[in-house]
C-alpha cells in the first residue's frame, strides 16, 4: 500500500536542500502536485498529514533558498516556484481548523517570508511596468 502524498512530500523534502536549475522543475512539480492533492481533498486528511510532516519547514527553506540562489535559477523558474510555494501554503490553511494556522505560525519565520514575498512583488511589478512601456 503506497501513500502517494507522503512519497511526493518525501521527494520534495529530499530535493529541497539540493535546489538548482537541474532539479527546479521536479521541485516545482512536486509542490504543485501536493497543492492539488490538498485542494482536491474535502476531508483535509492530506493537509493534516502534510502539516505534521517536514513539509512546512521545507516550503519555507525553499522560498528563502530560491531567493538567495537567484543566480542559480532562471528568473521565470524562481518566480514560478515561489508562486507555487505560496499557493501550497495557502492550500494548507484553506478550510482547515485553527491548528493548521497554529502549526504554520510555529514553524514559519513570517518576517523572512514577508521579505521574500515583497521582493517577488517588486520584481513582478517592475516586469509588468517594463512590458507596458514597450
Amino acid at each position: 500500500n503506497i501513500n502517494l502524498t507522503a512519497e511526493i512530500c518525501d521527494l520534495l523534502v529530499n530535493l529541497q536542500p539540493e535546489l538548482d536549475q537541474e532539479n527546479a522543475d521536479q521541485v516545482h512539480q512536486a509542490v504543485d502536485t501536493l497543492a492539488e492533492i490538498v485542494q482536491g481533498n474535502q476531508s483535509h486528511k492530506n493537509a493534516e498529514q502534510l502539516l505534521a510532516s517536514k513539509l512546512p519547514d521545507a516550503l519555507e527553506e525553499l522560498a528563502y533558498t530560491s531567493e538567495l540562489e537567484a543566480g542559480l535559477l532562471a528568473s521565470a523558474t524562481r518566480n514560478a516556484l515561489l508562486t507555487s510555494v505560496a499557493t501550497m501554503l495557502l492550500a494548507l490553511v484553506e478550510g482547515s481548523d485553527a491548528s493548521a494556522e497554529e502549526r504554520l505560525l510555529r514553524v514559519l519565520d513570517l518576517r523572512r517570508l514577508a521579505s521574500v514575498v515583497g521582493k517577488c512583488f517588486r520584481r513582478a511589478h517592475q516586469s509588468a511596468a517594463a512590458e507596458h512601456q514597450s
